[in-house]
């Protein structure tokens, strides 16, 4: 499995069975990572200070050999 793929905050691994999201400033973050900037209402990024959008990283993504 890819492990360069990580929250940046948390620094959890990405794995298919916990969701993953990128930013639009492309720093990604887990789902409880995220989850927390929500509820505290963050509408920046706290590394880079831009606007938050973000996209869930799809679980196919990645493909096994």
């Amino acid at each position: 499995m890819t492990t360069w793929i990580h929250c940046n905050s948390c620094y959890r691994n990405y794995s298919r069975d916990y969701q993953f999201y990128m930013l639009n400033c492309s720093h990604i973050l887990c789902h409880g990572c995220l989850q927390s900037q929500v509820i505290a209402k963050r509408n920046e990024c706290k590394w880079c200070k831009r606007p938050v959008r973000y996209r869930k990283i799809c679980k196919e993504i990645f493909i096994e050999n």
